[in-house]
């Protein structure tokens, strides 16, 4: 009879035992969860960082500076990337670029700068204008910088569209200063009129990026 109790009792044993590792199978301990729809949709639709950008389809062009319709800026070199449709009303980066200029120059402050940007559109809308038989001479591009940190500025400028429409646009520019030597600056400008919110911005970050590592003019003076 005691034994027969006995294995009775071993035979319970190893029932449970079966159990146990049945469900320990159908749950395991260290599974990772996964995310919550509203999490997938968020990673799904996450903005990527400027070096993981594609700037395909997005014109390159440099040349020396001054340009012609600029003769008083100082010497030096200028390398632009445009947003596919930059001179298209309806797209979304139209009037959206980003360039790089290495002056032959102090590194310019607040005033200096504001004093180039003017100079520098007044002389490049007039010029189309004039391209296209029109006169803008009467509502100059204006512009309106801040600092926002060191060597960190933002702009707004209105100006007439000569690039497609004549009628006045606003845009938001953003401007970094490098002093590469005492006479000798380095200007990264992206602008836009899109909100700063808009993805636009991390692209014009891209591509000054792109200057940066492609262009020959990025390593003169090293």
């Amino acid at each position: 009879m005691h034994t027969q109790s006995f294995a009775f009792r071993l035979l319970e044993i190893s029932i449970a035992a079966y159990l146990a590792a049945s469900l320990v199978g159908c749950y395991p301990r260290h599974a990772t969860p996964s995310p919550a729809p509203a999490e997938q949709a968020a990673q799904a639709t996450a903005t990527p960082e400027p070096d993981t950008i594609s700037l395909e389809g997005w014109p390159a062009e440099t040349f020396a500076l001054p340009p012609g319709f600029a003769p008083d800026l100082p010497q030096g070199t200028e390398s632009l990337r445009f947003a596919p449709g930059w001179r298209t009303p309806a797209a979304e980066g139209f009037w959206s670029y980003a360039f790089v200029m290495w002056l032959d120059a102090p590194e310019p402050d607040a005033a200096g700068i504001d004093l180039l940007l003017e100079t520098y559109y007044n002389g490049l809308l007039n010029s189309f204008a004039a391209g296209a038989n029109k006169d803008i001479s009467a509502t100059p591009a204006r512009v309106e910088i801040a600092s926002i940190a060191p060597n960190r500025y933002a702009a707004e400028m209105r100006a007439i569209d000569a690039f497609a429409t004549f009628e006045p646009i606003d845009l938001r520019i953003l401007i970094d200063t490098v002093a590469e030597s005492d006479a000798r600056t380095r200007l990264h400008i992206r602008l836009s009129p899109q909100p700063k919110e808009h993805a636009i911005w991390k692209s014009l970050e891209a591509a000054i990026t792109s200057i940066l590592a492609q262009d020959p003019a990025a390593h003169e003076g090293e």
